[in-house]
């Protein structure tokens, strides 16, 4: 019983280690890439919702705060992107075995999040997520 104490501490000890030095522990990175063509777009389209006249009824039908375009970050923290990658799988008809990667955007006090494989007919399956990723505030698709 010991022996199998002193490796399991063991293992913690390696995973804690390997997690400080920027090493996987085997567990899939959950955020998707903030520089790529997803990305790109779906900040043009964000931009176009905050900044234009005309999209004042999408932005308040999604459940967006009205701020200034600037302020949107894009979100690259894995603990978060795990937390909404594992909200969003479990909203699916069929969630999958492991979560699919997300794309997360801060906007003001909620997260608008995308997931390209997560489809509702033609249109990306979109929530936006309050800011303790556990609530949806909205369900646009883009």
């Amino acid at each position: 019983m010991r022996f199998k104490n002193l490796i399991v501490v063991s293992a913690l000890v390696v995973m804690g280690a390997a997690r400080a030095n920027g090493q996987s522990t085997g567990v899939p990175p959950l955020c998707a890439p903030a520089d790529d063509r997803w990305a790109e777009e779906m900040r043009g389209y964000i931009n176009n919702i905050l900044s234009k006249p005309e999209f004042t009824k999408v932005r308040e039908l999604d459940g967006l705060p009205a701020v200034n375009y600037s302020t949107v970050t894009s979100v690259q923290a894995e603990e978060l992107c795990s937390k909404a990658a594992v909200f969003m799988n479990n909203h699916r008809k069929a969630p999958l075995p492991t979560p699919s990667k997300v794309y997360i955007l801060k906007i003001g006090s909620v997260y608008w999040v995308e997931d390209p494989t997560y489809k509702a007919g033609e249109y990306t399956r979109v929530l936006v997520l309050d800011s303790t990723m556990t609530k949806v505030v909205g369900l646009p698709g883009r």
